[in-house]
């Protein structure tokens, strides 16, 4: 059966061109191995396909039901390759892709309008989600995942990393103290992110490092909303630069311990294994390029 299936195209061929010639020609392959293979295909059916002498080849009558049944399917299957090119190789369709929300708008707005400008036949479909999709049972083309990845089967591209600062509001300096040591953060109350340790590491320019035991009094899974308490004066975190570089300048939030460094922070662009469609490699490579805003 997998011998003729494999055959079928090339029947085809030769019965629309009446012609083992012609065939060959359109399919690039020797006459004598077209001939070959037809002469498999018969012998597998147990019957012959084509009357052949020395000017013409003409199907046989079994040949014209086997054509009758086959052309549409070889026509099918080619219709259903020629599909999935397209779908692999134009710069047009849906992307489905998995961000946070504050990451997206605070980094990645108008990079992705910028894409969506670039390339309008390609649609976006953007997810916001704080947590890790799974892209093997989940329809999504790409995720963003902020922080150490584990070990798995899918492929991951790092954008970048960055180091978080150590802030708080003025109202809340003024209410306990400015700590000038890692050891002081104990006593003041921390708005903590549910996706990161409890456990503050500091290091200091000596090449020092404290490990702090964060006293949190509220906890967020959103970058965004943790801001909201800490511009409050609810408690002391930890924010990437460009989300409260801002707020610094202008006198809303202070820059605590600058002397001292937290961890550094991946990002990473995740996709399923396997080849990607042009327009799921185009929206990377314009990510990879693009600086987050």
């Amino acid at each position: 059966m997998k011998n003729i299936l494999r055959d079928l195209p090339l029947f085809v061929e030769v019965a629309k061109n009446k012609s083992f010639t012609l065939a060959a020609e359109a399919l690039e392959m020797p006459v004598s191995t077209l001939s070959r293979r037809i002469a498999g295909l018969e012998n597998s059916l147990g019957t012959t396909l084509f009357y052949r002498n020395s000017r013409n080849v003409e199907l046989t009558a079994n040949g014209k039901i086997f054509f009758e049944r086959c052309d549409f399917i070889v026509s099918d299957a080619k219709d259903a390759c020629e599909a999935i090119a397209h779908n692999m190789n134009s710069p047009s369709g849906w992307v489905r892709f998995s961000i946070p929300g504050d990451v997206y708008l605070s980094f990645f707005e108008q990079s992705l309008l910028d894409f969506a400008k670039k390339w309008p036949d390609i649609h976006l479909d953007i997810h916001f989600n704080e947590r890790w999709v799974d892209l093997l049972t989940e329809p999504y083309d790409l995720d963003l995942r902020i922080g150490e990845l584990p070990d798995s089967n899918l492929k991951a591209r790092r954008l970048g990393a960055g180091r978080p600062w150590l802030v708080a509001a003025p109202a809340l300096i003024e209410k306990f103290f400015l700590p000038r040591h890692p050891h002081d953060l104990a006593d003041i109350p921390g708005i903590a992110h549910a996706h990161r340790n409890r456990l503050w590491e500091l290091t200091g320019k000596q090449g020092e490092t404290v490990a702090v035991n964060l006293r949190s009094v509220h906890s967020f899974n959103s970058i965004g909303a943790a801001q909201t308490f800490i511009l409050e004066g609810m408690g002391i975190g930890i924010l990437p630069p460009g989300l409260c570089r801002p707020h610094i300048e202008s006198g809303r939030l202070i820059h605590l311990l600058p002397d001292w460094q937290l961890p550094s922070i991946n990002a990473y662009l995740v996709m399923p294994s396997g080849q990607l469609p042009l327009r799921v490699r185009l929206l990377i490579e314009h990510l990879l390029a693009s600086k987050p805003r």
